[in-house]
């Protein structure tokens, strides 16, 4: 027999003040214990102890411990329970060493989380009510309790104090929200990549959802090939049901950048999402409905007129990714409803069907005329740029003298179909 034993810190005690009492009842030895693992603390004293108490150092104790020799590897445990007090022999209202027998703790809570996100070198941290004040009992403790499911995916068990009111989930690669409700449905919570907030303290942090809510979901790649700001993820089902947050929808974090310094955002939605929106501060996509292309990108003057009559971008899938060159345009006409229609050398397209892809991008010159960026590929044949009141000749060099080109309306010329068309000039 050793004299040790195992004391649970349930009630979180931020420091486990050690008392122990002679035969005579003097005072034998008085120290702080260090937990040995979460709330665990494994206590040793001296065989000449005969009788203990144990305190937090602010005035809360327990009665007196009298058994506490054990065998090693099945010592006495005890735990206390606030609600479980008698009144000592000083007339002091003091806790109830409860004995430990396995099994859970009485008042304890239990819940599941699934790292759905693979997160490394996962850790807990939580608050419980002390009746006036929010008070960490948990700072950082790993997590280890865990099993494989059925979709390879880890699942901790995680057991808390009854009177914890507030937990957070950390890992390297980030964390959760806080979790308050530890009951969900499903009985824990598991994370999706685009299920984002932003906390309190203004960091973007993941929100947990129900496990009853659990969802597969397909994922693909969007460059972020025009640099818009803030992206986000809209999604609907067949029926039109939103799957993600209300519009702008999920907020987009998670990405790497590619050889070309361009943002590559992983996006993840529901498998059966029957369309999906990416859009930021400076535009959106048309309606993507295939979620396997490998990825998507955008290119500038690549635009549709959506049902709602809103300008939008044409997603391009990866394995037709082409590089750009720009030249400017100088609606020296003033034409309205400007579109540039673009083709390659074996007559195929590039831009919508004509008129083509609408030009949005431009700038006023000291002369108040709007001067267009135009983007075309770098392998394509010609563009022509046209308006409501006209369209230029084919244009097959995209690097004019001055970078740009202009219009005289004495300029014309009869092109192959027939039609009068302006003769675009080079800046000079």
């Amino acid at each position: 027999l050793i004299p040790e034993f195992e004391f649970i810190n349930l009630l979180g005690w931020e420091n486990v003040c050690v008392t122990t009492y002679d035969k005579y009842g003097n005072v034998e030895d008085s120290f702080v214990s260090e937990p040995n693992q979460g709330l665990k603390h494994i206590i040793s004293v001296s065989v000449y102890a005969k009788k203990i108490v144990l305190s937090n150092g602010e005035g809360e104790e327990t009665d007196f411990i009298t058994q506490f020799y054990g065998f090693p590897g099945n010592e006495y445990c005890y735990y206390l329970d606030k609600n479980k007090t008698t009144v000592n022999e000083s007339g002091k209202t003091v806790y109830i060493p409860l004995e430990y027998e396995g099994g859970s703790f009485p008042g304890e809570k239990t819940f599941y989380f699934n790292n759905s996100l693979n997160w490394t070198d996962l850790c807990i941290f939580a608050w419980r009510d002390s009746g006036d004040m929010v008070e960490a009992i948990l700072l950082g403790d790993k997590l280890t309790d865990f099993e494989i499911n059925d979709k390879g995916v880890e699942v901790y068990t995680i057991t808390l104090p009854i009177d914890v009111i507030d937990v957070v989930i950390s890992g390297n690669e980030g964390q959760t929200d806080n979790i308050i409700d530890f009951n969900p449905g499903g009985g824990g919570y598991y994370l999706e990549p685009n299920k984002t907030t932003v906390n309190y303290f203004g960091s973007t942090v993941y929100v947990p959802i129900p496990l009853n809510e659990y969802r597969d979901v397909v994922t693909f790649n969007f460059t972020n090939s025009l640099n818009r700001t803030d992206l986000h993820v809209y999604a609907w089902d067949k029926d039109g049901n939103v799957l993600t947050a209300e519009w702008p929808g999920d907020k987009l974090t998670d990405f790497e950048t590619n050889d070309f310094s361009q943002d590559v955002y992983t996006v993840s939605v529901p498998k059966d999402a029957a369309g999906v929106i990416i859009s930021g501060n400076e535009g959106q996509t048309d309606n993507i409905t295939d979620f396997n292309p490998g990825g998507y990108y955008l290119f500038p003057n690549h635009t549709t007129v959506n049902e709602f009559g809103m300008t939008v971008y044409v997603p391009i899938t990866l394995d037709k990714y082409t590089d750009k060159t720009t030249f400017h345009f100088t609606n020296s006409l003033n034409w309205t409803d400007l579109h540039v229609y673009t083709w390659y050398e074996d007559g195929n397209t590039f831009t919508a069907e004509w008129p083509g892809d609408k030009l949005t991008d431009y700038y006023l010159n000291d002369y108040g005329t709007e001067v267009y960026t135009v983007s075309v590929p770098i392998d394509a044949a010609g563009v022509i740029i046209n308006g409501n009141e006209g369209q230029t000749d084919s244009i097959t060099d995209f690097n004019p003298g001055g970078g740009g080109y202009y219009l005289d309306p004495n300029y014309t010329t009869v092109n192959e179909f027939g039609m009068t068309v302006y003769l675009p000039h080079g800046w000079w």
